[in-house]
């Protein structure tokens, strides 16, 4: 006799990272509610901060599987221009 099965999705693998004045947070979650990872980097020069973000990122896939999304969320503007007036 044939039976159906029923699938049931994973939920997503999500990255993000928090960018303050004095650190970044970054985490990796099963979906909205499952914290796999949580990383504090503190701020240093633009380059090295964001190669250890991204490291953190890879490292997370390496263990967990690839991330189906990330996202920043930053105090202030990204990419600051200081020979703009605005």
């Amino acid at each position: 006799m044939w039976e159906a099965r029923t699938r049931v999705a994973m939920p997503l693998l999500l990255g993000g990272a928090g960018a303050g004045g004095a650190k970044i947070v970054v985490g990796v979650a099963r979906g909205r509610t499952k914290s796999l990872r949580t990383e504090r980097i503190p701020t240093r020069e633009p380059e090295k901060t964001l190669r250890e973000v991204i490291d953190l990122f890879r490292t997370a896939e390496i263990d967990l599987g690839a991330l189906s999304a990330t996202g920043v969320a930053s105090f202030g503007p990204l990419g600051v221009n200081p020979s703009r007036s605005s």
